[in-house]
């Protein structure tokens, strides 16, 4: 008789083959504790392919024996696709803003740096970008540049200024700040997008 693995492939996330000895349900069945795993199913005739999210749990007897594996299957497809095209979205704006002359950046709301072009550390010298901004920022410059980034932050408005940043030269030179609020469904600003570019003349 034909068998299921004659007509799927299943892989885990890694894209690694799984055995179906090694699926949720078997491995329940076998240990006798609760198991899940996210998995690719691949579809032999027709190339096709899905995710789903496989859980097992294993149900027992008054007496302590194993009576039976509760399986599920649910259908992730969709959230794996997107997770896919976000991670694509991020290395191609990370490619672009490595070729970038700009100092690039990603702050999230909270103020945190979450990303920062090759540039910063050309620039400034400073490995941590966290310490390369304090350190770079005008000391005369700073307070009214922070506040003027959540007075921005907090309308949801683009930012705009010019800053006077340090490089390892010890030189000061005027660049423009901009950046881009990113907001989420419900309008909030979740981060800002933005460069740093030399203006000094």
């Amino acid at each position: 008789s034909k068998k299921i693995t004659d007509t799927y492939q299943m892989f885990d996330e890694e894209g690694k083959p799984i055995s179906m000895e090694d699926i949720p349900a078997a491995l329940a069945l076998k240990t006798g504790k609760s198991h899940q795993a996210i998995l690719e199913i691949r579809d032999k005739r027709n190339n096709s392919f899905y995710w789903i999210l496989a859980k097992a749990s294993p149900l027992f007897n008054s007496d302590g024996s194993l009576s039976m594996v509760l399986d599920t299957s649910t259908d992730i497809t969709i959230q794996k696709l997107a997770e896919k095209e976000l991670r694509q979205s991020e290395e191609r704006f990370r490619t672009l803003a490595e070729t970038l002359p700009q100092m690039i950046w990603v702050r999230n709301a909270d103020g945190l740096i979450e990303y920062a072009s090759k540039q910063w550390e050309e620039y400034s010298g400073i490995k941590d970008i966290s310490e390369a901004w304090r350190t770079m920022v005008h000391p005369d410059d700073w307070e009214i540049l922070m506040n003027a980034w959540e007075k921005d932050k907090e309308a949801g408005k683009p930012f705009r200024y010019e800053v006077r940043l340090k490089n390892k030269q010890g030189e000061y030179r005027w660049h423009y700040a901009s950046g881009e609020p990113v907001k989420d469904s419900s309008g909030k600003v979740i981060k800002f997008i933005g460069a740093l570019t030399d203006i000094h003349v």
